[in-house]
């Protein structure tokens, strides 16, 4: 079974927020908690664990105070210790659905948990076509 995730737009932070829960985005869109405003966009996931199919964790962090934020992994192994950190307690361990990423990356960057880009793990690079036009 799918369900529809719903987006989120937190303008005075410019913020972002996606459920899956009917209950949820309803209560959001109905300005149950303000100042969310629905974005109009939405996206199809699956409803429960299925086979090939892995659950997605959502934690909160309001490290960043008066701002907090959001973030999902669907990576269930990673999630127990994603959260024993301290710094983003588990909000939800089934989130909603969805099929495992297929690409490894690795994260570049200066210092221990600096982060300047993210590439794929085999090193490819995408490159735009070359202009075949002569000036």
């Amino acid at each position: 079974m799918q369900v529809t995730v719903t987006e989120f737009h937190r303008p005075g932070f410019n913020h972002y927020f996606i459920t899956a829960h009917a209950d949820e985005a309803a209560h959001l869109a109905t300005g149950g908690l303000p100042p969310w405003v629905p974005t109009g966009h939405t996206f199809k996931v699956w409803g429960g664990p299925d086979q090939g199919i892995t659950n997605v964790c959502r934690f909160f962090g309001a490290t960043f105070a008066p701002r907090s934020s959001r973030f999902y992994r669907n990576n269930p192994a990673e999630c127990p210790g994603l959260s024993a950190r301290g710094a983003w307690p588990l909000e939800s361990s089934a989130a909603f659905f969805m099929m495992p990423t297929a690409a490894g990356w690795l994260p570049e960057g200066m210092g221990p948990n600096g982060v300047f880009a993210c590439v794929p793990l085999a090193g490819t690079v995408l490159l735009p076509p070359r202009s075949t036009t002569s000036r």
